[in-house]
């Protein structure tokens, strides 16, 4: 015999299975790199991983995928390594402004990455100052926090003195606003007859 117990069991068995059948099917997507933040991810859906089709950013402690290596990396006789090293790196303030500044200009951040890394082992292997052309780096170093605070200090000291060394204008003013106060009278008793020769 079949008891309440027995039934609401069948019933919640039925139900889950309903809801198992009906749900929309997981597309199981295809590894690669990311076409909105460029990582890589084991997983994408439209060239879009989690966090891009999701529209979120990754969490603070979020760290990325590590990219795996299809090629066996093997010495040769002479004791060399493979020739190239897929390398991930996370770029931040000045860096990202430039990577980002790079990849509105055309190219992807890969791209824009090698590049700024070849120009900064360009950079490096000049010779030194009293040698050197006078050609500019491509981007700006990074600065420290001090060096921020520095810069800012002497934006600063410069307003102040601009502002400091402005001749005083304060006679100009006054005539100005006496001007504009007549011509608001003006008006007030021009638009008084107007309504009068209307009325």
């Amino acid at each position: 015999m079949v008891d309440a117990v027995d039934m609401a069991s069948q019933i919640e068995a039925e139900t889950v299975a309903l809801a198992i059948a009906s749900r929309a099917p997981i597309e199981s997507g295809t590894a690669g790199d990311c076409d909105g933040c460029e990582w890589w991810f084991p997983r994408l859906v439209d060239g879009l991983c989690g966090f891009c089709r999701d529209g979120r950013q990754p969490p603070a402690d979020w760290e990325p995928h590590p990219r795996p290596s299809l090629d066996v990396e093997k010495e040769d006789p002479v004791g060399n390594t493979p020739a190239s090293k897929s390398v991930t790196f996370v770029a931040s303030g000045a860096i990202l402004d430039e990577l980002k500044r790079r990849v509105a200009d055309g190219a992807t951040y890969n791209r824009a990455a090698i590049d700024m890394i070849e120009a900064g082992l360009v950079l490096a292997s000049t010779p030194a100052p009293d040698q050197a052309s006078t050609a500019e780096p491509e981007f700006e170093a990074v600065q420290t926090p001090r060096q921020r605070m520095v810069q800012l200090l002497d934006g600063m000291a410069g307003l102040v003195s601009e502002i400091l060394d402005r001749p005083d204008r304060s006679a100009e003013v006054a005539t100005e606003r006496q001007r504009a106060e007549e011509a608001e009278a003006k008006l007030v008793d021009l638009t008084a007859r107007i309504a009068a020769v209307l009325a």
